[in-house]
């Protein structure tokens, strides 16, 4: 499991793997979670600003596995 998030201030975001769109946002970024194979992927990231400056941030990270002891 691997989870999206970040910050896009005036903007959209899309996000794809291997042509195929996982995430498309408009002006937030609400977190997202999804599954990945072991293996290579091609990964895109469209980012379009509306705005004069501009802070954007993403990222994708395995999502913590908790165990109990």
């Amino acid at each position: 499991m691997y989870q999206i998030e970040g910050k896009l201030s005036w903007a959209n975001v899309r996000v794809m793997l291997d042509r195929h769109i996982i995430l498309d946002a408009k002006n937030s970024l609400a977190p997202k979670t999804f599954r990945l194979k072991k293996g290579e992927y091609l990964l895109e990231v469209e980012y379009e600003n509306h705005w004069h400056t501009t802070e954007f941030h993403l990222n994708i990270a395995p999502v913590p596995i908790l165990r109990s002891p």
